[in-house]
């Protein structure tokens, strides 16, 4: 709408800015409606009124831009056809008919790669062939860098920010990939490391951020969509936290979370041990998520890798901890790092078909360095 005063002939042109300037420039603008809400509201407006069918046309456009999909606007009709009849229902049924098979023709799956990094790189690559691809990160120059590299070998991939310390962030992001198609499956790869990070960052953004992503993204996500999530072979190095601090970190709202007593930093030890819990509720909300998943018969697991080869482990091993991840995994029975694409290789199995019974898991990829760690030459 931002020139769509200036359009039409010069004679009727009057009535498109006052469209605009009543519409937008004062509905649009006030307060205390997010997009969906209007778009909504706006839509049932219309139906209601009956004869306005290109209007109508538009609006349900618009409602699935913002991410009200076809199965929602038909509750809005159910409800709403006893109080302006079946003529008007029929008629507003078939426009979203209309709208929604040409949408479902025209649009892809989308992918949401959350993390501009070389292992959600590598998991994107084997699934994400026929997908609409929207990387997201908070750093928008790592972002534009992995989507280069995919778009120049092929892959329809576009790139947002996304800062998953924010909840509105998260939405925002997840809004705008909506307006490419339906969320046909996440992976999240962003993430601090201990290196990298306070105490506080590592929970606010391994712990929280990933929580709400989960949530948000199990929202949207469309029935038998799929996603994975990148946990850490440290969540398994932690001593058990005992059943009740496992249900809390796997179930408390995710604005509660960060009050949680077992996260409150007289109880944390170090950057270590804040990525250990974060990693430990990591696998913990993917199996709740998992239960609210499944009633859209959607998947949701999670992978744990050890040392993986990539810029942000290279950052490990030059850190203060590099000679204790260098033993690692010279003593694990691998006897070397793993590399990007060996998580993928899981990653594709879980996201495809044939992970179809696989749902709420953990799995380690990480040579046998955590089995080491309790029975091997790491134990001693």
């Amino acid at each position: 709408m931002k020139d769509f005063w200036k359009s039409g002939d010069s004679e009727t042109r009057h009535i498109n800015r006052w469209l605009a300037e009543n519409c937008f420039g004062d509905y649009y603008t006030r307060k205390g409606l997010d997009l969906k809400q209007r778009e909504m509201i706006t839509f049932c407006f219309i139906l209601a009124q009956g004869g306005c069918e290109n209007q109508l046309t538009a609006h349900i456009q618009g409602n699935l831009n913002v991410g009200n999909d076809k199965e929602f606007l038909l509750k809005v009709l159910t409800q709403c056809l006893p109080y302006i009849g079946y003529p008007r229902s029929l008629n507003a049924l078939a426009c979203i008919k209309k709208v929604c098979d040409k949408e479902d023709f025209l649009m892809k799956d989308v992918l949401l790669l959350v993390g501009a990094g070389q292992i959600g790189m590598a998991i994107a690559r084997r699934i994400g062939f026929d997908k609409k691809i929207i990387i997201g990160d908070k750093n928008l120059d790592n972002a534009k860098k992995i989507a280069d590299i995919m778009y120049n070998a092929g892959f329809d991939v576009n790139y947002l920010e996304v800062d998953l310390a924010d909840r509105i962030s998260i939405k925002n992001y997840i809004q705008e990939a909506q307006k490419y198609g339906q969320i046909g499956m996440l992976i999240n790869a962003a993430g601090v490391s201990p290196s990298q990070a306070s105490i506080e960052t590592i929970l606010k953004v391994d712990l929280y951020g990933t929580a709400v992503l989960l949530e948000e993204v199990g929202k949207v996500i469309k029935p038998y969509g799929t996603g994975v999530t990148i946990s850490s072979q440290s969540g398994h190095r932690m001593e058990a936290l005992g059943s009740e601090i496992d249900e809390q970190l796997a179930t408390t709202d995710c604005e509660d979370l960060l009050s949680l007593p077992v996260l409150q930093a007289e109880n944390i030890k170090d950057n270590l041990h804040a990525y250990q819990l974060a990693k430990r509720c990591n696998v913990k909300r993917v199996m709740a998520e998992a239960v609210k998943w499944g009633k859209k018969k959607a998947r949701i697991n999670s992978i744990s890798p050890g040392i993986i080869v990539t810029p942000l482990a290279i950052d490990e091993f030059n850190g203060k901890r590099g000679a204790f991840y260098k033993n690692m995994f010279a003593k694990a029975p691998a006897g070397r790092p793993g590399t990007a694409d060996e998580v993928a290789n899981v990653a594709e199995l879980l996201m495809s078909e044939k992970g179809s019974f696989i749902t709420g898991a953990d799995f380690l990829v990480d040579g046998g360095a955590t089995a080491a760690y309790f029975y091997g030459d790491l134990n001693k």
